[in-house]
């Protein structure tokens, strides 16, 4: 005969689980939970809606509720009594980060500080006819001429009078001192701000008629131009040319910026090349080649090697370059089919990567599309929005060193944001950052945080 013996103490054997620790309502809400219908964010009647900010708030809410509905434990069953191994937020976060950044904790924009009529603004992809100088002062072209605004001073007054010359292109230099702008039939010219006249002029090397279409300082006050033709030239503060690249791009360049710690340049053009060159040697590094011209390019404002492109006319991505060692190290794929990225650029203090995204109406019969501002911290992380515009927003530009966000499109309007909220305790603490450095493991770049290497 067996002699068959039961196990009347444990029941793991059986794989039923324990329901001792299990709180059956709150299993019972996870299982029937619904996510709010889209009118539930039914906000046609305000001006300004951050959606991020409403969904931190349900996020938080949610946390809350399930906080005093379990407070032990989360869990719906409970296979075995052994309590499980808490993984880090922060190596979670570690795998999600794509570039270095001190990420806000919450969203923190609010509604509009200024918003002013710009008009003369129209959807073009080599235009820059807006500038923020680091004096806070505005400038922009408006019937072919230069007018200029500080927000908390007093209002536009015209700065020069050139007859109509004043083509669609300005770029104010590091200190604020000089303003460059392009003229019609070939011209440059460099205005003394404590003047306000034109103290310099000159015109593009090319042999035939052209128009300089994109212009970029360096620290050194070395001015970069780019023109229709596709030329690339080099002049110094008293517009003496110094360096002629006449086969950098085959067409029109687009834009020209150089990374934070001037190591490397970058050009973009109508023939959809994204060139990266080394300076101020002006010497090719490497392309990289696009389905579509590319008007919006940021570097990292602390990662000299990092480089953020922007997709344009229906084709959204954002790609994230080490132009280094030539590799992509992340991809952020377009919200849809219809998205376009108009502008892209960094915060200087916290790293946080800022996106202006147009959508193209589904049926272009009578539609109108819409505009979207975002924040992230990595390609997976919203944490900040802004949805107040009613055109393109082509310009996105800081003041006073990264603590307020302009914003301007073809909707004429221009609006500045306080990019860290209304709190002046806030604004100072990311000021304060300023002052911080953020030390690699790699001694070589260690020393590009003082400017310097050692060759």
């Amino acid at each position: 005969m067996l002699d068959i013996k039961f196990n009347r103490v444990s029941s793991s054997d059986r794989f039923i689980p324990r329901r001792s620790s299990a709180n059956l309502e709150a299993s019972h809400y996870l299982l029937n939970e619904r996510p709010p219908s889209p009118e539930y964010y039914s906000y046609e009647n305000s001006e300004h809606v951050n959606y991020a900010y409403l969904n931190w708030k349900q996020r938080m809410y949610q946390e809350r509720l399930w906080s005093l509905i379990a407070p032990k434990s989360q869990r719906i069953l409970n296979i075995t009594e052994t309590p499980q191994r808490k993984t880090s937020s922060n190596s979670s976060a570690m795998k999600l980060q794509h570039w270095p950044v001190r990420p806000r904790k919450k969203p923190l924009i609010g509604s509009a500080r200024i918003i002013l009529d710009m008009p003369g603004l129209k959807e073009s992809i080599n235009q820059h006819m807006i500038d923020w100088s680091s004096k806070a002062c505005m400038a922009s072209i408006y019937e072919k001429e230069i007018f200029f605004w500080r927000p908390d001073e007093y209002g536009p007054y015209q700065g020069t009078n050139t007859n109509g010359q004043v083509a669609n292109c300005i770029r104010w230099n590091h200190l604020s001192t000089h303003l460059a702008l392009a003229l019609f039939n070939q011209g440059i010219a460099v205005l003394d701000s404590s003047k306000n006249q034109i103290c310099y002029e000159n015109l593009c090397p090319c042999s035939t008629k052209c128009v300089i279409t994109s212009l970029a300082w360096s620290s050194n006050d070395l001015l970069l131009s780019g023109c229709a033709l596709g030329r690339l030239s080099v002049w110094n503060l008293q517009l003496q040319l110094l360096k002629t690249v006449y086969s950098a791009h085959n067409s029109l360049i687009i834009t020209i910026s150089l990374s934070c710690q001037e190591r490397y340049l970058v050009t973009t053009s109508i023939d959809c090349v994204v060139r990266i060159w080394i300076w101020p040697e002006v010497k090719e590094h490497f392309e990289i080649a696009h389905f579509s011209p590319v008007r919006s390019i940021a570097w990292h404002p602390w990662k000299d090697s990092l480089l953020a492109i922007g997709g344009y006319s229906d084709n959204g991505c954002i790609t994230l370059w080490n132009v280094s060692n030539h590799v992509q190290v992340g991809y952020k794929a377009p919200p849809t089919a219809r998205s376009s990225v108009d502008a892209l650029t960094w915060n200087a203090l916290t790293g946080e990567l800022v996106v202006s995204y147009w959508e193209q109406p589904e049926h272009s019969s009578g539609a109108v599309g819409q505009n979207y501002i975002l924040v992230f911290s990595n390609f997976n992380t919203v944490l900040d929005s802004i949805g107040w515009h009613d055109g393109r927003v082509l310009y996105l530009l800081w003041g006073d060193d990264g603590t307020k966000l302009a914003t301007a499109g073809t909707d004429e309007s221009l609006c500045i944001w306080n990019f860290f909220g209304n709190s002046k305790e806030t604004i100072k603490i990311y000021e304060n950052t300023k002052k911080k450095r953020n030390f690699s493991a790699n001694n070589f770049e260690n020393l590009l945080l003082f400017g310097q290497t050692i060759r």
